[in-house]
């Protein structure tokens, strides 16, 4: 698949979801115990995460979630067992 249908459905998806997610609810979407609230906003303070502030609440952006979880996807990470 190549990059064209998969912004396209992105953009689909995006257009009928959310369009952003507090570090809550992208914890929560992720799981919490994969990802905890803490590490979202060192993942932001590092600059790994881009966040839309509206006064004092930061956002996440629901495309970027989407492809966040989208590539993680494909990287697949195995273990040797010794």
């Amino acid at each position: 698949m190549d990059n064209v249908d998969i912004d396209t459905k992105m953009s689909q998806i995006v257009s009928s979801e959310k369009r952003f997610y507090t570090v809550k609810q992208f914890s929560d979407y992720i799981g919490s115990d994969i990802l905890s609230k803490a590490s979202i906003y060192l993942m932001i303070r590092r600059g790994q995460v881009p966040v839309v502030q509206a006064n004092k609440r930061i956002l996440i952006p629901a495309r970027w979630v989407y492809q966040f979880c989208n590539s993680a996807a494909y990287k697949l990470v195995t273990y040797d067992e010794k």
